[in-house]
């Protein structure tokens, strides 16, 4: 293989010192046989085919490791293992249900593969307001909670410390909180979350009503007031 370049100076001396086994170095403006040095100019340097060979496998051997990518592949029975395939089947691989690392998990919103193929929750910036509620004691009636939730996948989970305070129904989703149901016991990312209670007679009484999600909580206090037909 024959390779016409410029080469300076020192470039061309290094070749003909022997670091580099070649076959000949000459000058165009001043030709010199293969056996001696040749002067400063444009060269002509012939190297032996087994150094570019082994030159090449080098930089095939990069290339073709550049061109792999790191999946979590579904097993079949809900677990992922971690493997190594080349780019040209990760969108075969993908049809079948993989996905990267650091990406989503299949039907596990607001989670995440970690780099052994692990489902881990994304941390989550959520608050709720307003911070405290007040339900009267003639007629009971509601209160609603505003959630308010970063990213929009973060999962989060509600529950009640009394029996006389429940979850009536939570909305939650984007859009404009289009998922809707009674009773729930969580949702994900923002939500309209509605707390009731009935009517009661008797003192004013108070539950808290708590929300927790990967790396944190908020309790909110909700107050039934005394009933005016209450004892003393």
């Amino acid at each position: 293989m024959v390779i016409h370049t410029g080469i300076r100076t020192w470039m061309l001396l290094w070749f003909c010192s022997g670091a580099v086994l070649v076959t000949g170095c000459s000058d165009t403006t001043n030709p010199a046989s293969p056996s001696t040095a040749a002067s400063v100019g444009t060269s002509e340097i012939v190297a032996p085919l087994g150094v570019r060979n082994d030159t090449v496998a080098i930089i095939e051997s990069h290339g073709v490791e550049g061109n792999k990518v790191s999946m979590c592949h579904a097993t079949g029975n809900g677990t992922y293992v971690p493997i190594s395939i080349s780019v040209a089947a990760e969108s075969a691989h993908r049809e079948h249900g993989d996905a990267a690392v650091g990406e989503n998990v299949p039907g596990q919103p607001g989670h995440i593969f970690d780099n052994q193929c692990v489902s881990v929750a994304l941390p989550c910036a959520l608050s709720v307001t307003p911070t405290s509620g007040q339900i009267p004691a003639l007629g009971g009636g509601e209160v609603l909670l505003t959630v308010a939730a970063d990213p929009v996948t973060c999962v989060w989970n509600v529950s009640i410390d009394s029996d006389w305070l429940f979850v009536f129904r939570i909305c939650d989703g984007t859009p404009n909180y289009g998922s809707c149901g009674k009773s729930q016991t969580g949702g994900t990312g923002p939500a309209l979350v509605w707390v009731a209670a009935n009517g009661h007679i008797g003192p004013a009484r108070t539950s808290i009503v708590k929300f927790t999600w990967s790396g944190g909580g908020v309790e909110v206090p909700v107050v039934q007031s005394a009933s005016p037909l209450a004892i003393p």
